[in-house]
């Protein structure tokens, strides 16, 4: 698979091993007890975790569910090129802000966000 990839390909591949290991850390987890647990050997972690290989979405979502987290969270590479930096920035900060709030304060937010995206677009308020 690893000869497959482009340059682009690789540096994503790197960088989503850099996230797996960190995240693997965080959980208290080695490569043998996540292989473990998402039905894989430690050599394919190491594979994945060193940039060598890639991954399938099924698998990646078993990794998330390992490791207690959702598969945006997985996939939040920093290498990962963004169009608007500022923007992706500003959303991360809001999910990282959200992520523990009940779920009429979460319904709560969302309308306002819809509201303000509707009224910006009808040119009916100032920008913010």
């Amino acid at each position: 698979m690893a000869s497959d990839l482009d340059s682009e390909d690789r540096r994503f591949c790197k960088a989503f091993g850099r996230r797996l290991a960190e995240l693997r850390d965080q959980a208290g987890l080695t490569q043998a007890q996540l292989g473990e647990q998402i039905g894989r050997s430690e050599n394919t972690v190491v594979s994945i975790e060193t940039g060598r290989s890639g991954t399938s979405t099924y698998v990646a979502a078993r990794m998330a569910r390992a490791l207690g987290v959702t598969l945006p969270d997985l996939f939040d590479v920093a290498d990962q090129p963004a169009q608007n930096s500022e923007k992706r920035r500003l959303i991360r900060q809001l999910v990282k802000t959200m992520r523990h709030d009940d779920p009429q304060t979460l319904r709560l937010i969302a309308r306002l966000a819809e509201v303000t995206h509707d009224e910006l677009e009808d040119g009916s308020s100032d920008r913010v």
